[in-house]
């Protein structure tokens, strides 16, 4: 899952502040201690490169995790911006995705290190849901769920995808 592991096209990516980060999920964001930008450093930059025949998917490199978006989709950097379908049904589970390997893979406990990548996503999601991540493993899965429910019910993700299927 490791993107400097493994042989993939997405590899060679350029510098993280050169990312695209999509309108639909601009509030994974955090602040960092000495972000390089002077404000806000996105969470989650996006890559575009040849995935074959997957549309999107999570890698993490030394800098966090990097949401990679095939490239050989026409429109694809649109639909990441602006479709609620792309929202509801991709940022969600890519924010599961982070935290599950964050918290039960990783097994990353605390958020003492605010210059870490997990500890800014760890802060980001208690801000989110106003809980921080449980001590205990088995908690964790909940919490991590209680997330993504927050992140979906703060971006109206079923509201909005209804609304673009009314209007369909």
């Amino acid at each position: 899952m490791f993107a400097s592991g493994s042989s993939s096209c997405c590899d060679a990516k350029p510098p993280r502040t050169s990312r695209y980060q999509p309108e639909g999920a601009d509030d994974i964001t955090a602040a960092a201690e000495k972000p390089e930008s002077g404000g806000r450093l996105s969470l989650l930059p996006v890559n575009f490169c040849d995935l074959a025949d997957q549309v999107w998917r999570i890698t993490f490199d030394a800098n966090g995790a990097v949401l990679d978006l095939n490239n050989r989709v026409d429109g694809i950097a649109e639909m990441a911006k602006l479709d609620p379908r792309f929202f509801a049904l991709v940022y969600p589970a890519a924010v599961r995705e982070i935290l599950t390997q964050i918290l039960l893979i990783e097994g990353y406990e605390t958020t003492d290190d605010p210059t870490e990548w997990w500890s800014l996503w760890l802060r980001w999601a208690a801000d989110l849901t106003g809980a921080a991540a449980p001590d205990d493993e088995d908690e964790r899965q909940a919490w991590i769920d209680d997330v993504v429910n927050a992140f979906c019910a703060k971006h109206q993700a079923i509201r909005r995808l209804a609304s673009q299927a009314e209007t369909a």
